[in-house]
């Protein structure tokens, strides 16, 4: 076990963490009972088929914060290495800590999703669910495009790869306070925050075989 040093565990958890948590995700809007031709704004709905969904869904369901909290492990490792030599240190420590922020709103959603088997749906705890994760959402995204911006400026780290991260998550924020005005966009927000889970996988998956061989 001493090989596993803090920079293989906080490298395997960067590339197993978002992109598992991403997997999940496209299985719970496309395949699973919780979301599979259903509107992101349609509460009542959405209540309703988490209150009916199957008990393996809402077992997978639960995989998705436990990922996404190995991420922030992954997160901090990359921040300790920035915060060593001062470089970058100040855009990623502040963009993991807001992104610690999303990762609650997710605890929180799947947690009270994972509720609406126990007393059935309710349309009015589900848009509430929905305001939780859309702030969660926009907080996230300012957080990963700082991330991101800290690391452009390192060399082992690919700095257009970062700036592109940084535009998407910086759009991302952007669409985030869109929807929390107008519940008719988020559909097509929804679509687009499903392409920056892939393309944040993707990045973390490259940050973490970076640090793994440090």
């Amino acid at each position: 076990m001493d090989s596993y040093t803090p920079n293989k565990v906080g490298g395997l958890c960067l590339i197993i963490g978002p992109a598992l948590a991403t997997l999940i995700y496209i299985l719970s809007e496309m395949l699973f009972s919780t979301g599979a031709g259903l509107s992101p704004a349609d509460f009542g709905g959405r209540a309703n088929a988490a209150a009916n969904a199957l008990a393996y869904e809402r077992l997978i369901l639960l995989v998705i914060p436990v990922a996404l909290v190995c991420a922030y492990h992954g997160l901090r490792v990359v921040h300790g290495m920035c915060k060593a030599d001062g470089v970058g240190d100040g855009f990623t420590g502040l963009g993991s800590t807001l992104f610690l922020f999303n990762i609650i709103s997710i605890v929180l959603a799947i947690g009270a999703l994972q509720a609406f088997a126990w007393v059935g749906g309710d349309s009015d705890i589900s848009a509430m669910l929905g305001g939780v994760q859309t702030m969660g959402g926009l907080v996230g995204a300012i957080g990963i495009m700082f991330f991101a911006l800290g690391l452009s400026t390192r060399g082992e780290f690919n700095k257009i790869f970062s700036l592109i991260i940084a535009i998407l998550f910086a759009i991302s924020a952007v669409a985030g306070v869109v929807a929390m005005n107008d519940t008719s966009s988020w559909e097509i927000i929804s679509a687009y925050w499903g392409l920056t889970y892939i393309a944040i996988s993707a990045y973390s998956i490259h940050i973490g075989l970076v640090i793994i061989k440090k």
